[in-house]
């Protein structure tokens, strides 16, 4: 089984936009720090997410580090300190972490990481999510956001929802043989279908618009 560790901002942006339960479909288990419970658990913290960690999932999984933490860490809070070394001592897969300094020091020793982004894209493209509808929850949030990494995301989630429309059109295509048996309401079916790409693209279009001209006024730092 993979082993996954995960820092606090996945965790916490995940159950505000209602999209936590992907991470068990995605990976199984998820195991956390100690500090990471705790900074989940601050006053400051979303009721929401203290509602949600009151009552932890079966998948998510308290470890303490064994390992006297890195020296060379101590410029990361200490969530993401634990995270990275619980990863480490266990020899993670993957680590979830969204801050900057965070990843760069992960991956610097050898670890693979992803983060709040990149867990919505993979359960985007298995069609648990929908992206557009995910983004914009975040937007709603405290979630620093990287504006152009966010649109070239929507653009290929775009491009997966044309590509996956065109496979279901031509795997579902009548055999010439039973054509005259296509009713009215199969034309009715097909039409509908159609309409709605049409419309997911329109607004796949509007919102990477939106987030471009959000990247020309903003300086961004990216944290993914």
């Amino acid at each position: 089984m993979a082993v996954i560790v995960s820092d606090t901002t996945p965790l916490n942006y995940l159950v505000l936009i209602e999209a936590v339960e992907v991470l068990p479909r995605l990976y199984g288990r998820v195991l956390i720090p100690p500090a990471v419970r705790e900074e989940l658990n601050q006053p400051n913290t979303p009721e929401q997410v203290r509602a949600w960690l009151a009552r932890p999932p079966r998948w998510l999984e308290l470890v303490n580090p064994t390992l006297a933490l890195d020296p060379a860490l101590s410029h990361l809070d200490l969530g993401e300190a634990q995270a990275i070394a619980l990863a480490l001592e266990h020899r993670a897969d993957l680590l979830l972490l969204d801050e900057r300094d965070g990843t760069i020091a992960a991956r610097e020793r050898g670890l693979a990481v992803t983060g709040t982004l990149g867990v919505l894209d993979q359960a985007a493209a298995r069609s648990w999510v929908d992206l557009p509808t995910m983004f914009a929850r975040l937007e709603r949030t405290t979630f620093r956001s990287p504006i152009r990494l966010m649109a070239t995301l929507l653009e290929q989630d775009a491009g997966r929802r044309r590509n996956s429309g065109r496979f279901r059109s031509v795997s579902g295509a009548t055999p010439a043989s039973r054509r005259s048996n296509v009713n009215e309401t199969s034309n009715r079916t097909r039409r509908s279908r159609t309409q709605q790409l049409h419309n997911n693209n329109v607004n796949y279009r509007s919102l990477v618009y939106a987030i471009r001209t959000a990247s020309a006024l903003h300086v961004i730092e990216f944290t993914f």
